[in-house]
């Protein structure tokens, strides 16, 4: 409870302490009085007796919150006195945290959580009092595992924490930083190496993490491929290349690129167009689409192109 607040009810509960001593004495039996019997016919009427009862001490306690904070000294040294009660209650055995359930956590985030109410240096458990919920909820969400979480406080000594935890997705590699990534692009934890996560996909690019999910998309599309797909670059913060092993490389288009992912498989369904000696497969203009061919392939255009050039037979 801050100070303030503390004053707010102590002088709350004098003015009520006042206006219940002046409805006694209006209500009171004794001898006749002229002032007493028009005071006693004031208070029967509704709106004295609420204005009375819920105005006069609110009035109060904002006539004294004003006197107090026009005298410094004063004002300082009941939030003092104040802040020294509270801190006094909160070292109380009975407030120390001595349970604390982490729920939906793996048992490395689990650690890290439950490091958060280890003593202090001066050896005190931490206090049920000075916990924030809101805070702490904020504490535990800037954990990169940690998707979101909820905190509830049971009182007296006891906290509850219902976490759940982001699911990698991806393996994200930018500015020579590598970084596990959810499928929202959001950043789990730094990686030491790729191989680290070999089984998830690389998206490379410095804008490849807030878009992680449309190569999710793409690497379902390819099913067949998958074996064979090493990573998707992000080319120009607009398009994608798909790498795949031996080099070889799929140029897709920005507008519509599962379609021309799509033409592409189905080109290497029926004619094994990436088995064959290409080395990039280029669908940035799916009206023109062109392929590089790999120097063998070269090599034997080349000749084919040779007016010369006869090719042997068996006889």
């Amino acid at each position: 409870m801050r100070p303030m607040t503390e004053i707010s009810y102590a002088l709350a509960g004098a003015a009520r302490d006042g206006v219940q001593s002046l409805v006694d004495f209006m209500t009171a039996d004794g001898g006749p009085s002229r002032m007493r019997y028009r005071l006693n016919r004031l208070w029967r009427r509704r709106s004295v007796r609420r204005f009375v009862r819920l105005y006069v001490p609110a009035l109060a306690v904002v006539g004294g919150l004003v006197w107090l904070s026009s005298n410094e000294t004063l004002y300082h040294a009941v939030e003092e006195r104040a802040e020294a009660m509270r801190a006094t209650v909160a070292q109380r055995p009975e407030f120390a945290i001595s349970s604390v359930e982490v729920v939906g956590a793996t048992s490395v985030v689990e650690s890290e959580i439950l490091s958060r109410f280890d003593p202090g240096e001066d050896g005190r458990p931490v206090s049920s009092l000075d916990v924030d919920t809101a805070a702490l909820r904020r504490e535990v969400e800037r954990l990169g595992w940690v998707k979101s979480a909820r905190v509830t406080l049971m009182p007296p000594d006891a906290i509850r924490i219902d976490v759940e935890e982001r699911v990698p997705a991806a393996v994200w590699r930018s500015a020579g930083r590598v970084t596990l990534i959810d499928p929202a692009g959001a950043e789990i934890e730094p990686l030491a190496q790729r191989s680290e996560w070999s089984e998830l996909p690389l998206v490379v690019g410095p804008d490849a993490a807030e878009n992680v999910a449309e190569a999710l998309t793409l690497l379902a599309d390819a099913v067949d491929l998958t074996p064979r797909i090493v990573g998707f670059v992000r080319v120009g913060e607009r398009r994608w290349d798909v790498h795949l092993t031996e080099g070889k490389v799929l140029m897709l288009p920005a507008d519509k690129p599962r379609d021309a992912l799509k033409r592409i498989l189905l080109l290497h369904r029926t004619e094994g167009l990436l088995d064959r000696d290409v080395t990039v497969v280029d669908y940035r203009a799916p009206g023109r689409p062109t392929v590089r061919l790999g120097p063998s392939a070269q090599d034997r255009l080349r000749e084919l192109r040779d007016p010369n050039f006869v090719e042997e037979t068996d006889a």
